[in-house]
C-alpha cells in the first residue's frame, strides 16, 4: 500500500477492494476503490481480493487532519500466534478495566469479554480455524487491535 496521507492506495491493480477502519476492523461504507482518502485521522487497511484469494494489508496511519493525536501505546503481545485456541495477551502494563472483542475478518463480533484489573489475559478462542482480529479496549479507549491466526 502507498501512503500519501490522507490518500491511501492499494498496490494491487485490477482487484476488488474494501477499505476498513483499523480501530474497529469494520468496513468503511462505499469505500471499494483502489484508492481511499481519509476524512479523519486514524489507521486504515484494505482487504484485497484477486483470483479468489483475499488478503488484508497492514494498517497505515493517516495524521495531520486538524487533530492532535497521542502516539504512545504500550507494547501489547499476543502469543502463541498461530495457536489452537488458547492465547495469552500481555498488555505491557496493568489496566483496571479491559474489554476484549474478537471479530472475524469481515468485522462480525464473535465474542466480547470483560476483565477487571489485569496486565495479562488468558483466553480460549471458541471459533473455527481462521483469521481473526482482537480489539482491546481499556478505560482510556482503544488500546490496540491484534491479528490472530487459529489453526
Amino acid at each position: 500500500m502507498t501512503n500519501s496521507s490522507p490518500t491511501l492506495t492499494a498496490n494491487a491493480t485490477g482487484a476488488m477492494y474494501q477499505w476498513i477502519d483499523c480501530a474497529t476492523m469494520l468496513p468503511i461504507s462505499s469505500e471499494t476503490n483502489q484508492s481511499f482518502t481519509a476524512t479523519a485521522n486514524g489507521s486504515y487497511a484494505v482487504i484485497v481480493t484477486e483470483n479468489a484469494c483475499t488478503d488484508t494489508s497492514a494498517c497505515e496511519s493517516v495524521t495531520g487532519l486538524a487533530i492532535t493525536e497521542l502516539s504512545y501505546r504500550p507494547e501489547v503481545i499476543l502469543y502463541p500466534n498461530p495457536n489452537q485456541g488458547d492465547v495469552i495477551i500481555d498488555l505491557g502494563r496493568t489496566y483496571n478495566n479491559v474489554n476484549v472483542k474478537i471479530r472475524t475478518i469481515t468485522g462480525q463480533e464473535i465474542s466480547s469479554t470483560y476483565f477487571g484489573r489485569t496486565d495479562k489475559i488468558f483466553m480460549k478462542v471458541e471459533a473455527p480455524a481462521g483469521f481473526y482480529f482482537i480489539n482491546i479496549e481499556t478505560e482510556g479507549g482503544y488500546l490496540t487491535i491484534l491479528k490472530l491466526v487459529k489453526n
